[in-house]
């Protein structure tokens, strides 16, 4: 048995239409946190959300996926970003950042 907690939040709006334009639009998320007892430099976030839009025969949807870690030092975050038209992806990209925790 270790002493890592982690907890998932999930999160779904559900689909809904507007009747006067047609337009359609569905959300979900899920959130992962982790982190170690007695060590907070493990703590750990992951997150992933989805949000699509349609009307009549077309369709869009973008997608991000991302990450929170830290150290002593610096924090990290990478994130990427996937943008569909029909199940087709037409745009993607993916970057990172070190940030300093100056104090923090």
């Amino acid at each position: 048995m270790t002493q890592r907690v982690e907890l998932t939040d999930r999160i779904d709006s559900g689909a809904f239409r507007l009747i006067d334009s047609g337009l359609e639009y569905d959300e979900r998320a899920e959130h992962r946190f982790a982190v170690t007892e007695g060590d907070p430099l493990s703590a750990e976030v992951r997150s992933a959300w989805a949000i699509g839009i349609s009307r009549g025969s077309w369709r869009v949807r973008i997608e991000t996926f991302g990450t929170l870690k830290a150290d002593a030092r610096y924090f990290y975050v990478t994130n990427q970003l996937e943008a569909y038209e029909d199940s087709v992806v037409v745009f993607t990209r993916a970057w990172s950042e070190t940030i300093p925790r100056d104090q923090l």
